[in-house]
């Protein structure tokens, strides 16, 4: 391409196509291969068109042919169930939090081996989805608190991560049952309702930040998730069947 944005052949150096769609190389390829049936240039030339010709697109995400993931309909299925999903538990979140009397400021105790008690610093607010209700293993909620301990609490100590606690239908049956990842937070000393709903940021709700989170688009393409690793919470069959 030239500077000023229009194609030229490095071939035949005309404008408007490329050396792979160039006329006049397709013209002189046949003419060699006719000349010759064992030039091996020409051949491999066109063994080469052939195979790109007969390879189908693949796509990343479902792992169908004959799509790309930015044109995915399993793919955008996925994210707009992840924000419904995400939205709803983040609403029964923010109503136990209320009703529990967590959020910044809050005497919190974790047993990690032994009893740790902490002050609640800081709440990642964005590792809150609905993956901590229905992954079995890989999310539950780590990270999420953030507790500076007690004895330290006039001091640059280093703070405490903790998971949720065991809020009825907001943990995974996995997370309650085996205890997967860090023991969860029991709330000691509570804080108001109304100092709660004052920390709640205000896209906490639309729940569209967990789009990038869960998969990941700007990253690699061998870091993003495939539909299986989504699949514990959302449906995804039928939409290529024949």
């Amino acid at each position: 391409m030239s500077w000023n944005g229009t194609v030229r052949c490095s071939y035949c150096y005309q404008s408007k196509h490329n050396r792979a769609t160039c006329p006049a190389l397709l013209e002189n390829m046949k003419q060699r291969l006719a000349d010759n049936p064992e030039d091996l240039r020409a051949k491999f030339f066109f063994e080469r068109k052939a195979k790109k010709q007969g390879r189908l697109k693949s796509c990343g995400y479902c792992h169908n042919a004959g799509h790309t993931r930015r044109t995915c309909k399993e793919l955008n299925n996925a994210k707009k169930v992840a924000v419904e999903k995400c939205c709803e538990w983040r609403q029964r979140f923010i109503a136990e939090i209320k009703k529990t009397g967590l959020g910044i400021g809050a005497l919190v105790q974790i047993d990690s081996g032994r009893p740790y008690l902490g002050v609640l610093t800081a709440i990642n607010w964005h590792n809150l989805d609905h993956r901590i209700e229905f992954s079995s293993s890989g999310h539950d909620g780590n990270k999420a608190l953030i507790l500076h301990p007690v004895g330290d609490i006039l001091e640059s100590g280093t703070r405490r991560i903790s998971s949720i606690p065991n809020f009825e239908g907001l943990v995974s049956e996995a997370q309650l049952t085996y205890g997967y990842g860090p023991q969860p937070a029991n709330i000691i000393g509570p804080i108001s309702k109304s100092a709660i709903e004052k920390q709640i940021p205000s896209d906490f709700l639309d729940g569209t930040d967990c789009i990038e989170s869960i998969f990941q688009e700007s990253a690699k393409s061998q870091d993003r998730p495939s539909s299986w690793q989504v699949e514990e919470w959302c449906e995804l069959v039928g939409f290529y069947d024949n």
